[in-house]
């Protein structure tokens, strides 16, 4: 992700989300309103139902893996609020 750029705050109705966090930082949202930094290192797991989202408020690109299952995935979005 490009700096500036967001995953908007969502959860997976059946699957669940796992991020590798490979090269910089981020702001990611485990719940609405809630905010931790992640950086490079980091493996974020969101189980099934669980909210999540991010946003790169660096001023350097962010990069990770991100592997999700079962499908179909469905997204749920949900306000930062």
């Amino acid at each position: 992700m490009y700096p500036g750029q967001t995953l908007p705050t969502h959860s997976h109705e059946q699957a669940d989300d796992i991020w590798i966090v490979i090269e910089g930082t981020a702001d990611y949202y485990p719940e609405c309103g809630e905010i931790v930094q992640i950086k490079a290192g980091d493996v974020i797991v969101a189980r099934a139902g669980e909210k999540h989202g991010m946003a790169n408020n660096s001023d350097e690109d962010f990069i990770m893996l991100g592997i999700a299952g079962p499908t179909p995935l469905g997204f749920i979005p949900h306000n930062n609020d």
